[in-house]
């Protein structure tokens, strides 16, 4: 990554499915990060995030002309009493990972889902997957539980971790969540000796993962 470059990160628009696509199909080739065995096709992502993105935020770090990693949340189970828990995924570009991007742009989504009113955030990891583990302690996730041999790839059996982080307290009754914001490019600062940015989630799960799930 070049160092003259800012580094940006703003919301996630149909220009940037392409470059989604291509991230989120390196980890299904070369990852068990991944547990999905079909490559992505682009018209999945732009669906998803014509749908998503509605309710959610979908969030891109971008320098210059390269998209580095994108972010994005959904929803953990269509019942109406889950409205205020979300599902969070995140994918780096390969060059993008020890940089800090996956630091920063997933505290800024986990931000904007405090925003918006959501509760609680739920991921799931691959394990072992120590990139993935250490960007979620960092930015505030606790194990809560482990779904043993969930997933078979590349030749073995893959445990998926259960991972949650408390946005806000919840009150009784509890504010309704509003729509995402838009969030244009503003620049970041990075911090080149945190590792934990290689965020490597887990698959594609429900109506998606970008990133962590079975």
């Amino acid at each position: 990554m070049s160092q003259s470059e800012k580094t940006v990160i703003r919301s996630a628009h149909e220009d940037d499915v392409d470059a989604i696509t291509r991230i989120a199909n390196h980890y299904v080739l070369n990852s068990g990060a991944n547990l999905r065995l079909q490559l992505y096709e682009p018209e999945e992502w732009s669906k998803l995030l014509a749908q998503g993105s509605a309710q959610y935020p979908w969030l891109i770090a971008q320098q210059g002309p390269r998209i580095l990693g994108y972010a994005y949340a959904a929803s953990w189970n269509a019942r109406e009493a889950y409205a205020w828990s979300t599902e969070t995924t995140i994918y780096l570009a390969a060059e993008a990972a020890g940089q800090g991007v996956g630091t920063r742009l997933y505290q800024t989504l986990l931000d904007e889902l405090t925003y918006q009113g959501f509760t609680t955030a739920i991921a799931k990891i691959t394990s072992p997957n120590p990139g993935s583990e250490a960007l979620h302690r960092k930015t505030g996730f606790t194990l809560i539980g482990k779904l043993a041999d969930n997933g078979f790839k590349n030749g073995r059996w893959w445990d998926v971790g259960i991972w949650q982080r408390t946005l806000a307290s919840a009150t009784v009754p509890p504010k309704p969540v509003t729509t995402p914001r838009v969030l244009e490019a503003t620049a970041i600062d990075l911090l080149p000796t945190d590792k934990s940015g290689g965020f490597q989630p887990d698959g594609w799960h429900g109506p998606l993962t970008g990133a962590t799930g079975s």
